[in-house]
C-alpha cells in the first residue's frame, strides 16, 4: 500500500485493518485500523490485560487475529506461510522488550550483535561491528569497556533500542518500554527512542499504560473494555 509524499509515492510500513483480537472465547477488541508512515510514532495506551501485548503480538506475526488484516510494507502477514512470516518479522521488523532482554555477561556492542546476526547471518562481521558501534555512540552508551549488568537502567533500554535497529527494520515495535524506569529515565529512554527511529525513517508503534510516554508519539490509541479508540 502506497501514499504520495513530495511528489513520491512512499511504502506504508504498516497498515491494520479491521483486527478483532481474542484470548479463547473471550473478546479483546474489534475493529483495530491504522496506519504507519516511515518515520511516523504511535502508541497504544491501556491497562494490563487490555490486549497490548496480544495486538503487538499480532502485528509482528506471532498471533493469528480473529479477523482483519496486517499488512507490513505491502506484505499481508497472515496470507503468508508460518516461515514466510518469520523472514518478514527478521527483516522488516526490530523488537525493543520492557526488560530489555540484554544478555548480562556481554558488553553492549556484542549484544547488539546478537540482533544483526539475528537480522543478516552471514553477513560481513566487521560491517556488522562497525554498524553496532555507530549505533550506541549515537545513543550514547559505552560500547566494550564492561558488560551491561553494570550499566543504568536507562544505558540498558538504550542498548536494547541499538539492538533492534540494527540492520535497518522499518518497523519498530516497544512494548512498555520505560514501565521500569523512573520519570528521569523515561524521558531520556523516549527522547533516545524517537530520535533514532527518526533518523532511520523507521516506523514505531510503543503499547505503555503511562499516558505521558504515549504523548511524545504522533497519534495515541486507547485499548480498553473491548473498545478501540484514537485519543
Amino acid at each position: 500500500m502506497v501514499s504520495p509524499l513530495g511528489g513520491c509515492v512512499v511504502v506504508k510500513v504498516l497498515v491494520v485493518e479491521g483486527l478483532e483480537l481474542t484470548v479463547g472465547k473471550r473478546l479483546l477488541a474489534r475493529d483495530i485500523s491504522f496506519v504507519l508512515e516511515p518515520g511516523r510514532t504511535a502508541a497504544v495506551v491501556g491497562p494490563s490485560g487490555s490486549g497490548k501485548t496480544t495486538l503487538l503480538d499480532a502485528v509482528i506475526g506471532l498471533r493469528p487475529p480473529a479477523a482483519g488484516h496486517v499488512c507490513i510494507s505491502d506484505r499481508d502477514l497472515y496470507a503468508l506461510s508460518p516461515r514466510e512470516r518469520a523472514q518478514v518479522r527478521r527483516d522488516l521488523v526490530g523488537v525493543v522488550f520492557q526488560g530489555g532482554e540484554l544478555f548480562d555477561d556481554l558488553n553492549a556492542v556484542d549484544n547488539v550483535l546478537v540482533g544483526a546476526f539475528l537480522r543478516d547471518g552471514a553477513g560481513p562481521a566487521a560491517e556488522r561491528r562497525a554498524e553496532s558501534l555507530e549505533l550506541l555512540e549515537r545513543l550514547h552508551v559505552p560500547g566494550e569497556d564492561r558488560p551491561v549488568a553494570g550499566l543504568s537502567g536507562g544505558e540498558r533500554q538504550r542498548v536494547a533500542i541499538a539492538r533492534a535497529l540494527v540492520g535497518g527494520p522499518r518497523l519498530i515495535v516497544a512494548d512498555e518500554p520505560t514501565a521500569s524506569l523512573d520519570a528521569d529515565l523515561r524521558d531520556e529512554v523516549m527522547d533516545s527512542l524517537l530520535e533514532a527511529c527518526r533518523e532511520a525513517a523507521a516506523a514505531l508503534l510503543v503499547v505503555t499504560h503511562d499516558r505521558a510516554v504515549a504523548s511524545r508519539c504522533d497519534a495515541q490509541f486507547s485499548l480498553e473494555q473491548q473498545r478501540w479508540t484514537r485519543s
